[in-house]
């Protein structure tokens, strides 16, 4: 059973990308709906294991009572498209889907718990955010450079818009 639906996953993921090859209308809504079903269960099954590892590292980090003092950053590269705008993947498009990701950080002496922010930010604006914490001086241009701290809050409220590029 499971080399049939491995079978039909890679027919359906064949035909997908490239431009139903073969198959009906109704064959291509089916590949589709199979291969979002199996997408989907996958990240589920990981982001449940990524989670449960970060709840180790958490646990790991307060039992040795370091969690105050260790910057914890969680986000993503990328989003993935799950058959929004008739595409699968990350590849090729710069939809909202791909584009706008998860960023979670914890570092009490600087972000209060619970505190969320509207503003436009980066990945690239972690690298300064990581220097300025560590203490690294002239890390950021003298404060200038392509990218603010997140913990300069003025410039990232001024910002307009944020930078994202398809390298694929």
């Amino acid at each position: 059973m499971l080399r049939k639906v491995a079978s039909v996953f890679r027919r359906a993921w064949t035909a997908i990308h490239s431009d139903q090859r073969g198959l009906t209308t109704l064959e291509y809504v089916i590949a589709a709906g199979i291969i979002l079903v199996v997408l989907a269960a996958a990240i589920v099954a990981w982001n449940n294991g990524l989670a449960q590892r970060i709840g180790e590292l958490v646990e790991g980090l307060r039992e040795l009572g370091a969690l105050d003092d260790t910057l914890l950053v969680v986000t993503s590269d990328h989003g993935d498209s799950l058959g929004e705008h008739g595409h699968l993947g990350h590849r090729l498009f710069l939809y909202e889907q791909l584009v706008h990701v998860p960023l979670l950080v914890r570092y009490p002496a600087r972000f209060p718990a619970g505190a969320r922010r509207d503003t436009l930010v980066q990945l690239g604006d972690l690298h300064p955010t990581i220097l300025e914490l560590a203490g690294a001086t002239g890390a950021t241009q003298d404060g200038g450079g392509p990218f603010p701290s997140l913990l300069d809050e003025s410039s990232l409220a001024s910002r307009r818009y944020a930078i994202a590029e398809n390298t694929a």
